[in-house]
């Protein structure tokens, strides 16, 4: 696809979307497009025309489909056939190459990482990479690709409209700071993502809309959009005149047994005639309500706004709800005697608003933990429901909480690595004392702490230790009469087993300079007990260091096999795939109207030049908050999912 521009040049248009989802242009150009080429001339500039041979495929918008071609451009059908190919050009010195819509400073080194460079030939796959990589940078919005002819020698221009980011975005006209923060944050105009109309546009629909949520109907909105050249970014101004605030007008209830009288629903709902229409106006209403509803036990209640309609001449706000009170349901526990308060809080019923089976099966799991936490360690917990359906529900707890019982012993055996009272520090399980009259003790908390003592075997290189544990429930005495206070002792057999060790440790894929550095961070070393544990925390560090000194796109890989020489052994090799350097071109500063600017200077963490450590600027925004000058401070990287090595 070409067009003549000035000066006689002829441009191959490629829009992104061509490249990234048709790979059209220069793949069909490598496989032998056609094209026309004059004879060298000893003293004028040929231009670079291709058009396709008639056989290869064609984007949809080429070949004659329904999609539209972007605009500005022309369509492939819509070149004339030629006779020869324009990569009968391959192989001729690129003399030079420029770019045209985006500036590149000399310390940006994008354009020294391109495929095709000056002093090579001229390699169709090699600029169709050239372009690639170029917009894959963030910096272009679309990209074209021109060249200029001189005699054996050929002059490569990549062009196109470069891609502006958001910046600063502003609310102006609204007084109330809270609000204005909410009105910026509700825009998803983030900083440092690209900008487009289509976002101001959308964003402004979503302001309306939480302004509406506010209680302003009627506001009037102005946006104004200011390029930041030096920055490649756009400012967005939202100036907003509020207008009046939505007073609350008319409440229609609606269902076939709310329970309450309109009057009764408005007092309960705080839902007062005029009163200022605010954001919690609608949340705070249904919460008192449910709420009502609760204490009168109709715990199946449901409550809900349907719809909200603004006269707009009276500038009131007319409320449309719908409420049913369900049927009243009775909480009980039979066999054991518990305050209604804690019943509110051991099953959730209450705090869920609605009666279910997996909300009772929570309630009957919590009051038999609660039970368990007084001795009664063979608690039992049946639910039923009775009344299902009716206008009268019973929702009855079932406890046969059994014979009271106090752990007398908890007894370790086997463990040699670790002392007694190390492992007894992770337990849950544990004997009466001064403090806990019972003790504690059940079987979910007894194989939660056998996983616990394994977890921290494994850690330590021990991957094949067992524990046994070994419970004793003793009803009776010595004379087979029962006792009065039931007692258990818990024993737990540990079988360590082998201990597995580090073997020889390597790091693989790191660049020389940096290789020091890396390893001063392993805290895993040969002959240490091997750990999964202490293997992954070294991989986070490793990869803290790679992201805090730029090389956002790191990646790691740790593979760990046997020692054939020593099965106790593990050899470990941690290999690196650094990616390329990030580092800051500018730090932009806006905002700051009344700040001196050294203030904020001082306050910097982050300096034109350096890595880009994403660490470092969240300690930026930190301080400056620390200063307590800024209601809000925005701390973003430019063209986040770019690939360009200098970002803002």
């Amino acid at each position: 696809m070409s067009r003549t521009g000035p000066g006689g040049r002829s441009y191959i248009r490629n829009p992104a979307m061509f490249l990234l989802l048709f790979g059209i242009a220069f793949t069909a150009l490598s496989l032998g497009a056609q094209v026309s080429t004059p004879a060298p001339s000893q003293s004028g500039t040929q231009p670079i025309t291709t058009v396709p041979q008639a056989s290869q495929s064609l984007p949809p918008a080429a070949a004659g489909g329904s999609s539209a071609p972007p605009p500005g451009s022309r369509t492939i059908a819509e070149e004339k056939p030629l006779s020869t190919t324009v990569w009968q050009w391959q192989g001729l010195q690129v003399e030079a190459i420029r770019f045209e819509g985006v500036t590149f400073n000399a310390a940006d080194a994008l354009p020294k990482q391109l495929p095709q460079q000056a002093g090579q030939p001229l390699d169709p796959e090699k600029v169709r990479q050239s372009i690639r990589r170029l917009f894959a940078s963030g910096r272009y919005r679309n990209i074209a690709v021109s060249g200029i002819r001189n005699g054996n020698s050929v002059t490569l221009i990549f062009s196109g409209p470069a891609r502006y980011y958001v910046g600063k975005v502003q609310i102006d006209g609204v007084r109330d700071d809270r609000l204005s923060s909410l009105l910026e944050y509700t825009t998803n105009l983030n900083p440092g993502t690209a900008f487009t109309s289509a976002a101001v546009t959308t964003a402004t629909g979503l302001v309306k809309q939480t302004l509406a949520q506010n209680g302003y109907y009627q506001p009037v909105i102005a946006i104004s959009t200011v390029p930041d050249d030096p920055n490649q970014q756009m400012n967005v101004t939202y100036t907003i005149n509020i207008g009046p605030q939505a007073r609350i007008g008319d409440v229609a209830l609606e269902g076939t047994d709310p329970g309450l009288t309109v009057s009764e629903f408005r007092k309960k709902g705080k839902l007062k005639a005029v009163r200022k229409v605010t954001r919690e106006t609608t949340s705070d209403a249904l919460t008192a309500l449910r709420a009502q509803y609760q204490k009168k036990d109709r715990l199946e209640a449901a409550v809900s706004l349907q719809n909200s309609t603004y006269d707009e001449p009276k500038k009131l706000l007319n409320y449309d709800f719908h409420a049913t009170q369900g049927p009243l349901v009775k909480v009980s526990v039979e066999g054991v005697k518990i305050s209604k308060a804690r019943i509110h809080l051991l099953v959730p019923i209450y705090e869920e608003s609605t009666v279910d089976n997996d909300l009772l099966n929570e309630g009957s799991h919590n009051i038999k933990e609660f039970l368990e936490q007084q001795g009664y360690f063979d608690t039992k917990v049946e639910v039923r429901r009775i009344g299902d359906n009716t206008e009268n529900e019973q929702v009855v707890f079932s406890v046969d909480r059994g014979v009271k019982h106090k752990v007398t012993s908890v007894v370790l055996k086997g463990n040699k690595y670790f002392e007694t009272d190390l492992l007894r520090e992770r337990m849950r399980v544990q004997k009466a004392d001064a403090y806990l009259r019972s003790g504690r003790y059940s079987p979910a908390l007894l194989a939660t702490d056998i996983n616990v003592i394994k977890d921290l075997y494994r850690a330590n290189g021990f991957n094949e230790t067992t524990i046994t544990p070994v419970v004793e429930d003793i009803d009776d005495g010595p004379d087979g009469k029962p006792l009065k206070l039931a007692r258990i002792q818990v024993t737990l057999t540990i079988v360590e087993g082998p201990q597995q060790k580090f073997g020889a440790i390597a790091l693989t894929g790191v660049d020389g300079s940096r290789a020091d550095a890396v390893k001063a961070l392993l805290n895993s070393q040969t002959g240490q007990p091997f750990s999964l544990i202490s293997l992954s925390g070294d991989r986070d560090a490793v990869l803290g260091y790679y992201l805090s000194n730029g090389f956002d796109q790191v990646r790691s890989d740790v593979r760990q096999v046997k020692d054939p020489a020593d099965a106790t052994r593990t050899n470990v090799t941690i290999d690196i795939n650094e990616g390329h350097q990030v580092f800051i071109d500018h730090v932009v500063i806006s905002g700051d109207r009344r700040t001196k600017p050294g203030l904020i200077q001082n306050a910097l963490q982050v300096h034109a030049g350096d890595p880009l450590d994403q660490s470092a600027l969240l300690d930026t925004q930190r301080r400056l908050y620390n200063l307590a000058l800024f209601n809000e401070v925005n701390a973003a990287v430019q063209n986040p999912t770019g690939d360009a090595s200098r970002k803002n």
